[in-house]
């Protein structure tokens, strides 16, 4: 007893993490979510002190629902605060414009440079777009504004602000009870729109009723060359861009550096002539292409206009045996090029030979082949390429029939990737049991989802699997 009181005595009162330097300290707390890092400023002055250092802060954004946006003004100038970079103003009701008047003063005058409005009516709410002189990203999303706060928007970007990133996301003009969504972006002047967006190096346009000339107006100013780079255009009722001019649409679709396009409707014809000319030489890095048909367009130029990419996105996109074997031929041969990722899913894949199926995924980073009717030949062939020599780190294979491929390999493979993505695979209890029992001993796996092929009352529901390496796992 009394070596222990002595040993006690001798234990050090000081506690060694208030020996820290605030710089270390800094270090720290800048490894911590929002969460824990409001918890740190309660555990003592000198904490806090720290822990309002507005470096810790400027990089998370700060949302401010409509019950609170009066107070902006005095949120914004707290010192943690006086370095904040992005701010989200939502409201739960786009109509409800009651003692929600947003001070874009307090905005402007402040470090803020991305915004983003949720479901507030700037009509009445914001009716000053001033502020835009002052942001380098603005997002719109389901806003009701009016037909002069959209012109005037587009006549700011017209003028080439800062604004590098704009992201408008269905905005309510004009609408009524019979059409909420109203005009949409039509009416903008098909001039204005062009010459307004080509000054912007990423633009988003989704449920927006484009017009075909306010889609040719833009199109032309990207093929004469502007500063727009990334390009996102989804309409879902009738999509103009798919009758603006074929050749046009061509030419400056292959000048920009990434495309999304889903849906767009474009028909055989505008596609063959984009994806030709983009096989003949282009600018793009990064294309979503996901639900247009390509069927009808020659295996070997889908081959050839996708081996410059960075990351390709054709899920559902209808493709044949022919198409998916040249395809996947390519990506095999060309193995030294830069694609990282490529999302196929939902397209028939089983024609493929698996030798050449698995060689062309082994060298990608992300690969999703969501149901694409794997074969087990062809399953197999993929996990034995990824635990011999492979650079693929994230696989999402669910609603594909896994039941009959060995059962050893599949584990093995499963547990070399860091995300593996298995739910609807028809895996049994013996298959799921070897992944999460070498997921126990040793795996790279940060997350697995598994969900959907067990019964409620499956052993495998074990709490043991709570001890696996795998940071989370989906049963």
């Amino acid at each position: 007893m009394n070596f222990l009181m002595k040993t006690f005595e001798r234990r050090p009162k000081d506690c060694y993490i208030d020996l820290l330097p605030d710089e270390m300290l800094l270090k720290i707390f800048k490894k911590l979510s929002v969460r824990s890092l409001c918890n740190i400023l309660l555990v003592n002055k000198h904490w806090r002190l720290v822990g309002e250092d507005p470096a810790l802060w400027k990089r998370f954004p700060l949302a401010i629902g409509s019950q609170n946006v009066k107070y902006l003004p005095c949120i914004l100038k707290f010192s943690r605060f006086s370095h904040l970079e992005e701010l989200l103003l939502m409201s739960f009701d786009p109509y409800d414009s009651e003692d929600n008047d947003i001070d874009t003063a307090a905005i402007v005058q402040s470090s803020i440079n991305r915004l983003e409005i949720r479901f507030v009516d700037m009509r009445a709410n914001m009716r000053n777009v001033s502020m835009l002189d002052t942001l380098t990203c603005l997002t719109i999303h389901c806003c009701p504004l009016t037909q002069d706060q959209a012109n005037e928007m587009f006549n700011k970007f017209e003028e080439g602000i800062h604004l590098k990133q704009l992201n408008i996301i269905n905005p309510l003009i004009n609408g009524t009870e019979e059409n909420i969504a109203g005009d949409g972006l039509s009416k903008v002047s098909p001039g204005a729109f062009g010459r307004g967006l080509s000054r912007i190096c990423s633009v988003k346009l989704h449920e927006v009723c484009l017009t075909v000339a306010q889609s040719n107006s833009l199109l032309t100013y990207i093929d004469n060359g502007s500063a727009l780079k990334s390009l996102d255009i989804y309409d879902s009722n009738n999509p103009k861009i798919s009758e603006s001019s074929s050749e046009l649409l061509a030419s400056s679709f292959n000048k920009l550096e990434s495309l999304t396009m889903y849906n767009a409707c474009l028909g055989e014809s505008r596609t063959l002539n984009f994806l030709q000319a983009m096989a003949e030489g282009t600018n793009l890095k990064h294309l979503n292409f996901r639900s247009n048909s390509l069927r009808g367009i020659p295996p070997t130029i889908i081959a050839r206009a996708f081996q410059p990419l960075i990351s390709l996105n054709i899920e559902d996109t209808d493709i044949s045996p022919a198409q998916s074997e040249a395809f996947f031929q390519s990506l095999k041969e060309n193995r030294g090029k830069q694609l990282t990722f490529l999302s196929i899913g939902h397209n028939d894949l089983s024609s493929v030979p698996p030798e050449i199926f698995a060689g062309a995924l082994k060298n990608i980073t992300k690969v999703n082949i969501n149901a694409t009717g794997i074969t087990p030949d062809q399953a197999e062939a993929l996990f034995t390429v990824i635990l011999v020599n492979s650079s693929l780190k994230e696989l999402q294979i669910s609603t594909n029939d896994f039941s009959s491929v060995n059962t050893s390999l599949m584990a093995r493979a499963i547990n070399n990737l860091e995300r593996a993505f298995m739910f609807y695979t028809g895996l049994t209890e013996q298959q799921v049991e070897e992944i999460l029992q070498l997921g126990l001993k040793e795996t790279n796996l940060l997350h697995l989802d598994l969900r959907h092929n067990l019964k409620k009352n499956s052993p495998n529901k074990l709490t043991k699997y709570i001890k696996s390496y795998v940071d989370e796992i989906l049963l």
